[in-house]
C-alpha cells in the first residue's frame, strides 16, 4: 500500500479495550476502508485451497501460541469463508472465527491479538440492526512470507462460544462443504456477483450476500444460517 492509503486504527491496547468494552465507542470507531479496494481482492476461481489453509493453521499456532500465556482465557478458533471450502472461488483473504467463553475480548487477549498483528477493524454494517456484542473483526495485513500478496490481509472475526454469530458462521461453512447442491448453488451465485468486484465493491459485497440466503430458500434450508 501507498503511504496514502494507510489505514488509521486505534493504537494501543489500552484504547482498543476501552472500544470493544463499549457500544457507542465501537460504533463511533472508524478506520479507513482501503482494505475495500478491488486492487486488494482480486476474485479468483481456483484458490489455493491447501496453501491458505496450511497458512491459516501456520496463523492459529501462532495465535495459540500468545493467547495461552494468560491461562483464564478459553478459545477456539477455526478456518472459515470460501478460503475454508475446496473448490470454492473468492479472493485470496483468509477468515478466521474466534469464539471467546469470555466475551468482548480481555486485555490479554487484545494485547496477543496487537503482538500478532492485529488491529481492531471497523464494522462497515453500521444500520439499524448494529449490535456491538455480536462480533469484533480484527485485520492483519500480510507484508512478506508465505501467504503474502500485494494488499493481503487475514480477518478475525471473534465472538462469544454459542453465540448465534458463531453458528452462522460455521454453519455456512459446514454446509458449503457438505452439501454439493448448496455449494454449486452458492458458486454460481458468486461468480455472477464476481464481475462488480473491480466496478462497484460494494455492489459485488452486496450481491454475494444475497447468494446464500436465495440457496437456503430454494433448498428449504433453516434461515438461522
Amino acid at each position: 500500500m501507498s503511504e496514502g492509503e494507510l489505514e488509521t486504527f486505534a493504537t494501543t491496547v489500552e484504547e482498543v479495550l476501552a472500544i470493544v468494552h463499549d457500544e457507542q465507542l465501537l460504533y463511533d470507531y472508524t478506520s479507513e476502508q482501503s482494505w475495500m479496494n478491488p486492487q486488494y481482492n482480486e476474485f479468483i476461481t481456483d484458490l489455493p485451497f491447501e496453501h491458505i489453509e496450511n497458512c491459516v493453521k501456520a496463523e492459529i499456532e501462532n495465535l495459540q501460541f500468545f493467547l495461552a500465556q494468560d491461562e483464564s482465557i478459553e478459545v477456539k478458533m477455526e478456518h472459515i469463508g470460501s478460503t475454508a471450502v475446496p473448490r470454492m472461488p473468492g479472493t485470496k483473504n483468509p477468515d478466521i472465527l474466534m469464539t471467546l467463553k469470555n466475551f468482548p475480548p480481555n486485555k490479554e487477549t487484545i494485547k496477543a491479538l496487537m503482538i500478532s498483528g492485529y488491529q481492531l477493524k471497523e464494522k462497515p454494517n453500521k444500520g439499524p440492526k448494529f449490535r456491538y456484542t455480536s462480533c469484533l473483526w480484527f485485520v492483519k495485513y500480510v507484508a512478506c512470507g508465505p501467504l503474502a500478496l500485494v494488499g493481503q490481509f487475514i480477518k478475525i472475526h471473534i465472538a462469544e462460544m454459542g453465540s448465534e454469530t458463531e453458528k452462522k458462521l460455521l454453519g455456512v461453512k459446514y454446509l458449503l462443504l457438505n452439501n454439493e447442491t448448496a455449494f454449486e448453488k452458492y458458486k454460481d451465485g458468486k461468480m455472477k456477483a464476481s464481475k462488480w468486484l473491480k466496478i462497484n465493491y460494494k455492489k459485488y459485497k452486496f450481491l454475494k450476500a444475497q447468494c446464500l440466503p436465495k440457496v437456503t430458500e430454494e433448498l428449504g434450508i433453516a434461515q438461522n444460517l
